[in-house]
């Protein structure tokens, strides 16, 4: 009996250490949480401050665009002066030729008829020619203009803190102190006084 209650104490005192063990060890460290990327802060973004500029009116008033008015109109005439002349000429050829019908042979009269068509042909090519070289010329005149334009208006909205320039033909309303065409009109007619025509 004393042998089987010593085996029950023993049994006690060992669970009792089992217990006292498990209740004694701390529970494991939990594993340190990846440092995180700093987020950076929102970039705000700069207010828009607009100007307005009439382009078209600012070459259309300058002296290096009107100087390209005249020479173009001067040009332009010229052309159509020539047109006018060979026009003029063909139906003389025409009416001279129908003058002379009677007395001429048909081989006769068709070859001169002929001759008149193939001349008509030539104006035709010979004023597409010089319409296409006029529109050229212009283009690339008119393309210089607007060249050092593009060159003044951000001098002139950077001088007053703007970033925005836009056409004043194309705003609906907007406020006359932010119209930049005078300055920039101005510093176009300081810079360019006249571009040519080939």
């Amino acid at each position: 009996m004393l042998r089987k209650n010593m085996i029950m104490a023993i049994c006690l005192i060992g669970c009792s250490i089992s217990v006292g063990f498990a209740q004694t060890t701390p529970p494991p460290t939990p594993a340190p949480a990846a440092p995180t990327a700093p987020v950076a802060a929102p970039v705000k973004p700069s207010p828009a401050i607009i100007g307005t500029a009439d382009v078209q009116s600012i070459i259309r008033q300058s002296n290096v665009g009107k100087s390209l008015v005249m020479q173009a109109d001067q040009k332009q005439k010229a052309l159509q002066n020539e047109i006018l002349k060979n026009q003029q000429s063909l139906r003389t050829q025409q009416q001279q030729l129908l003058s002379q019908r009677a007395s001429l042979k048909a081989e006769d009269f068709n070859a001169k008829e002929k001759e008149i068509q193939n001349a008509s042909k030539k104006y035709q090519e010979d004023a597409e020619k010089k319409r296409k070289a006029f529109e050229a010329s212009y283009g690339k005149a008119i393309k210089q203009i607007y060249d050092a334009l593009a060159k003044i208006l951000p001098e002139i909205a950077q001088q007053r803190g703007m970033n925005i320039i836009l056409n004043k033909p194309d705003v609906v309303v907007s406020d006359d102190n932010w119209d930049i065409s005078a300055e920039a009109l101005k510093r176009l007619n300081a810079t360019i006084s006249s571009v040519k025509m080939q």
